[in-house]
């Protein structure tokens, strides 16, 4: 895997190429931290700053979620 740091927030998924998106969300399950930053996506996506919805939605489709 070369993205070497695991996302915490939607913008950080966006920057993971796609041909990687699979070991992240492996990497993220094996550390603990799939439901944290899902948590944080869900947040970002009741905000008030319409680009944090945004992204947040992206970020979703990007791990191959359905909003």
């Amino acid at each position: 895997m070369t993205h070497h740091t695991l996302p915490l927030a939607p913008i950080d998924v966006l920057d993971i190429p796609e041909q990687e998106i699979s070991e992240v969300i492996r990497a993220l399950i094996g550390h603990r931290q799939l439901t944290p930053l899902m948590r944080r996506i869900n947040a970002d996506l009741h905000s008030g700053n319409r680009t944090l919805r945004q992204q947040s939605r992206s970020a979703l489709q990007r791990l191959g979620f359905p909003e």
